[in-house]
């Protein structure tokens, strides 16, 4: 049973409206408390400026959850009585390579050998088409009626081999998911339609449009569940004209006939007191934007205005640099800002791949990669990030190994290393001492092993090499939570293999699913 709500589309003309209008909804206590109420932002970072403008805006209005899409779907899975276990991305990409693999074994004929990436990508567009609220089988009917005449056309018999495939792996996905009692997104949605919950969302604002209008907007699956979930009692969808126009008020529309429309300026009790003024450059009349060589020196020029303004302390407080996509400046901004001398905070961190212990990861693998090339061996030596001997080893031991392994021809090969230390001395005696043990304990992972196994090999490897951290080192915290989060996704992947699937993986293989 659909329980009734108030389902209104407020229209905004512009984005201080907009916020207005959002913290004019979120101070409202018709349904429910603060706990009850959700704003659906896009991002964290959306949350954490929409909390600063409902703070000042109506400040004694408690503030209601600020959630993102996948927040949401959290929030109600965590309040749902006796909630089935979510599955985790990884559980969910062992899931799919073993339907994978179950349907090429249905397609002998497959043209292409499948791989962790491949699987990984018909993942993502199963996950769209469920969020589009189609299902597998009408998908696959779609296709073959499209190509079903085809008969001698080599190309579209290919395609309808591969068709077969991939609705083949939907449909054994689903069948492992259900058999493991635990659930996804998708069947999430059917538990969230059935279930009862201990304290139910009363009031959803929404301020993201479909992902056609926003790459972080929710989807077709998303909007008929907040048309249906019980127990919801009012649902705002806030946007402004010019996102409207772009095609969203027609396919809301088209979703939801006949959706109540209201003016925002007639539901804001608060009011934004100034309005940003646009500057432009003052040296030449005709120029409307600022020009810089590359994004350093964007950031460098944006810190030096904010530092020209620094003696008004109130100016900092609430200066913005605003970005479309976090690299590079949240990689820049620690050495802009604090040459500048200002002190600054950011609402998104570094992705995982960008810290330099995630990079050192990139040099184990290199040096088994290349089966222990000189180059890669000698740029893991020098690696400050691993402890290659009991001793500190000096750089110039690592360099006349360096010069030995070139003068020898070295091209790479365990073997071809061993028989070369026995002709070293000196300093690059000591190091190759230290290279061979490093090279003998990953020669490991050159042998054919179960997926989990493999990836075992590669932490045991992290966990017994990893560098000593300075206590009071600059960046040891860094450091440490950028170590942990590896650990963390190996172990993870490690448990998902060998929980639900644990194929036979070459080092390729374990390349390719780390990196």
């Amino acid at each position: 049973m659909i329980t009734p709500r108030q389902t209104r589309l407020i229209r905004v003309p512009d984005l201080h409206v907009f916020r207005e209008t959002i913290a004019a909804l979120a101070a409202e206590g018709r349904f429910g408390d603060a706990t009850s109420r959700v704003v659906i932002v896009p991002t964290r970072g959306a949350a954490g400026q929409l909390r600063t403008t409902i703070e000042r805006l109506v400040p004694a209005a408690p503030i209601p959850l600020l959630l993102t899409r996948e927040q949401l779907y959290e929030t109600w899975h965590a309040r749902l009585v006796d909630p089935p276990r979510r599955l985790s991305a990884f559980e969910r990409d062992s899931l799919a390579q073993a339907a994978a693999s179950h349907a090429a074994r249905e397609s002998p004929q497959l043209p292409f050998k499948v791989r962790p990436g491949l699987v990984s990508e018909i993942l993502r567009f199963y996950d769209h088409l469920r969020r589009q609220s189609q299902q597998v089988g009408r998908f696959e009917e779609l296709i073959v009626e499209a190509l079903g005449g085809s008969q001698g056309d080599r190309g579209a018999e290919r395609l309808l081999l591969q068709t077969r495939f991939i609705a083949g792996t939907f449909r054994e996905y689903e069948r492992r998911v259900a058999a493991t009692g635990a659930c996804d997104e998708h069947t999430l949605r059917d538990r969230l339609l059935g279930g009862s919950a201990t304290a139910p969302l009363a009031h959803v604002i929404v301020t993201t449009p479909d992902w056609i209008a926003d790459p972080a907007g929710l989807f077709v699956a998303d909007f008929d569940l907040l048309a249906r979930i019980p127990h919801l009692q009012a649902l705002d969808i806030v946007a402004t004209e010019g996102v409207l126009a772009s095609g969203f008020h027609e396919r809301i529309l088209n979703w939801w006939p006949g959706l109540e429309e209201l003016d925002g300026l007639e539901l804001r009790g608060v009011r934004l007191q100034a309005r940003p003024s646009c500057t432009i450059p003052a040296d030449a009349d005709d120029e409307l934007w600022f020009t810089h060589r590359d994004r350093e020196e964007e950031l460098i020029a944006c810190a030096r205005r904010l530092a020209a303004a620094d003696e008004d302390p109130v100016a900092l407080e609430r200066a913005a640099i605003v970005f479309k996509r976090p690299l590079p400046y949240l990689y820049l901004a620690p050495d802009v800002f604090r040459e500048a001398g200002l002190p600054y905070r950011v609402s998104d961190s570094l992705p995982l791949a960008a810290e330099p212990a995630v990079a050192a990861v990139d040099l184990v693998l290199e040096a088994v990669e290349t089966r222990f090339a000189r180059t890669a061996m000698i740029a893991l030596l020098r690696s400050p990030h691993f402890r290659v001997s009991e001793t500190p080893m000096g750089l110039a031991a690592i360099s006349a190994l360096d010069r030995a392994l070139s003068d020898k021809r070295y091209l790479g090969g365990l073997e071809r290393l061993e028989q070369l230390a026995e002709s070293f001395e000196g300093d690059a005696a000591r190091a190759i001492s230290a290279a061979l043990p490093i090279a003998r304990g990953l020669s490991a992972m050159l042998e054919p092993a179960p997926a989990s196994v493999l990836i075992a090999r590669l932490l045991d490897f992290l966990d017994s090499r990893h560098a000593l951290l300075d206590a009071d080192g600059p960046s040891a915290d860094r450091e440490r939570r950028a170590r942990a989060a590896v650990n963390g996704i190996l172990s993870a992947l490690s448990a998902a293999h060998a929980d639900h699937y644990d194929p036979t993986w070459s080092f390729e293989d374990l390349s390719a699913a780390v990196r």
